[in-house]
């Protein structure tokens, strides 16, 4: 998860060619939205986006300089470090761990990263952090659904179906959002 952090320049570009020509060969599709894994990024980060004609990255540094529009994290969809009661311990210490040794534990960064959080996803709680933002004409969240449980995943749909018919809100991917401001701009 360190790729982009901890790399080059010309590492970190290659890296992000690679991906969007594999994507684009496997799936007929050209991507312009980038997001780095664990959102670890360096200095040379933009650079290599600017070099890849990347026009959108979520949780980046922001920089006026870049010409890439930066999609920051509004509502948190996914609680575990909010609790720090109930898994505070194993993710200092996993955390630690990782950085500490992150070249000879990869069974045990896999083991830590696979890590369930009971609860991790809420309806109350979500309910609760949208209505603090209801009133931002963008509300940007990121999920990792593989680490929730069917609970978990039950709190999402029935925050998803809230904010859908109750608030009256369209919820977008970053790629149909991406192209809608392209569209709008084009027009």
């Amino acid at each position: 998860m360190m790729e982009y952090k901890d790399s080059s320049l010309s590492r970190q570009s290659d890296l992000i060619a690679r991906t969007r020509n594999k994507i684009q060969q496997e799936l007929g599709i050209l991507v312009d939205i980038f997001g780095a894994p664990g959102n670890n990024i360096s200095e040379e980060t933009l650079t290599a986006l600017q070099k890849n004609r990347i026009k959108v990255w979520f949780f980046g540094k922001d920089d006026s300089r870049g010409g890439i529009v930066n999609l920051k994290n509004k509502l948190r969809f996914e609680f575990s470090d909010q609790k720090p009661d109930r898994f505070r311990q194993q993710r200092v210490y996993g955390s630690a761990l990782v950085r500490k040794y992150f070249n000879g534990i990869r069974k045990i960064e896999r083991e830590w990263l696979n890590m369930r959080i009971p609860d991790n996803c809420g309806f109350d709680e979500l309910a609760e952090r949208y209505h603090q933002l209801k009133n931002n004409n963008l509300v940007i969240g990121q999920i990792h659904p593989h680490q929730w449980s069917r609970k978990d995943l039950s709190g999402f749909v029935k925050f998803i179906q809230f904010i859908q018919n109750k608030e009256k809100r369209i919820i977008l991917t970053a790629g149909k959002y991406v192209s809608m401001q392209y569209t709008s701009k084009i027009n």
